[in-house]
């Protein structure tokens, strides 16, 4: 007699959300070592990506997608009242620029990203 071998294929997820960018992947790992960062998360659809987000010296929520070409798109969270908050774009920096303000803080991030050229 032969056993029914149903065996389901359990998918494992990947850890990575397929992003194999090697220097986004060590930046994730690395990037937890900076106090004012609170979530990273990576991705990639059809561009690897890593999003982080971390609080200025103000308190105000950024959002940072650093892209595999070394380009950071900034976004910053706003408040209206007592209505749900929002994420309005603010700029793109260079990769350098942007890991030089997160090891400079404190500093208000309008301070600093508004003396280095935006993208």
């Amino acid at each position: 007699m032969k056993k029914n071998s149903n065996k389901s294929t359990i998918k494992k997820q990947d850890p990575n959300n397929g992003v194999t960018t090697k220097w986004i992947l060590d930046l994730s790992k690395s990037i937890w070592n900076n106090s004012w960062v609170h979530t990273t998360q990576l991705s990639s659809d059809g561009m690897d990506e890593l999003y982080i987000c971390f609080k200025d010296i103000n308190g105000d929520e950024w959002m940072a997608k650093v892209l595999e070409n070394e380009i950071v798109e900034l976004s910053i969270e706003i408040k209206w009242g007592d209505d749900e908050p929002f994420l309005e774009p603010y700029g793109n920096v260079k990769f350098k620029d942007f890991m030089k303000y997160l090891n400079s803080l404190p500093v208000t991030g309008h301070k600093y990203f508004s003396s280095v050229e935006i993208k």
